[in-house]
């Protein structure tokens, strides 16, 4: 579960002061970050776990297409479909294999291919195998490189400790915590749904993104999730589009006696196409 925009994010943009809405609100931008997902043919989130992939017929280029990737810990292969795997080493001086971005460059996420080095221990990779390819790591596109997927929240929690069931957080500040962000407590990430300034305490999602739940101690620090600027925008546009055409029932016109006949289209608006254009995926990688 995650908002590429959360709530007090959006509030602030528009200069929107009320409450009463809060809820609907939230589901707006949850929302509107599935579209950007399925326009995009990408996940923004981060998420940890292994991945296959399968390696192709024709192997004189020896490339794979993979999801986005942030990090990997691990990048093996299985050589002759036999269920077992060698570990690439990518880190040394004449590397097995490469991880690239979109533009074929080494060193930028997120990579969206592995491609086998001519030179290296495990040039040849045997082809057609379906799960011929193990990748360990971080997926999804996370933010623009190089700005990090997290940034500290500059909150910790409060409960002495968390534990790995509850479904409220306790935080020291009034004024960090947001419905729709996506948090980080040690390797655990949290979405929040609720926020009570007055109490400090958070409703939240446990274990969200592929993550474990576990127990926090006091003062753990909270960490948040960032998406690029033309993502969290565009999340924005959606959202605001969707909560104006509620009041005419989703037609096409709002007649208004002050501010005259107000068009609203139907469809993607053109702002938020062209502020997402950028992201879109070329293509997704088969994931076996």
């Amino acid at each position: 579960m995650n908002a590429y925009c959360d709530l007090k994010t959006f509030k602030s943009y528009f200069q929107i002061t009320e409450t009463t809405y809060d809820v609907d609100l939230l589901q707006k931008l949850e929302d509107g970050s599935r579209d950007v997902e399925k326009d995009m043919a990408r996940l923004f989130y981060s998420y940890p776990g292994t991945r296959y992939f399968g390696t192709g017929r024709y192997q004189a280029k020896k490339r794979i297409t993979i999801d986005d990737l942030q990090s990997a810990s691990e990048v093996a292969i299985d050589i002759d479909g036999s269920g077992n795997f060698i570990t690439l080493d990518l880190t040394k001086t004449i590397p097995d294999a490469f991880l690239l971005d979109q533009q074929q460059q080494m060193n930028r996420t997120p990579y969206i291919y592995l491609e086998a080095n001519p030179n290296g221990a495990y040039a040849e990779w045997g082809e057609a195998i379906r799960r011929g390819i193990k990748i360990t790591g971080v997926w999804g596109y996370g933010n623009d490189w190089p700005a990090p997927a997290t940034e500290s929240l500059g909150d910790v929690i409060k409960d002495n400790p968390m534990t790995a069931v509850q479904l409220t957080m306790l935080v020291n500040a009034t004024d960090k915590v947001s419905p729709g962000q996506t948090l980080l407590a040690d390797s655990e990430q949290v979405y929040v749904s609720a926020f009570d300034a007055g109490t400090k305490i958070a409703t939240v999602l446990r274990a969200v993104n592929g993550t474990t739940a576990a127990a926090h101690l006091q003062n753990t620090a909270l960490y948040v999730y960032r998406y690029p600027g033309p993502i969290t925008h565009a999340v924005q546009i959606y959202a605001a589009r969707e909560w104006r055409r509620r009041q005419s029932a989703y037609s096409n016109r709002i007649e208004n006696p002050i501010l005259g006949t107000v068009e609203v289209f139907k469809d993607k608006d053109p702002s938020y196409m062209s502020v997402v254009k950028a992201y879109r995926r070329p293509r997704f990688g088969r994931v076996m």
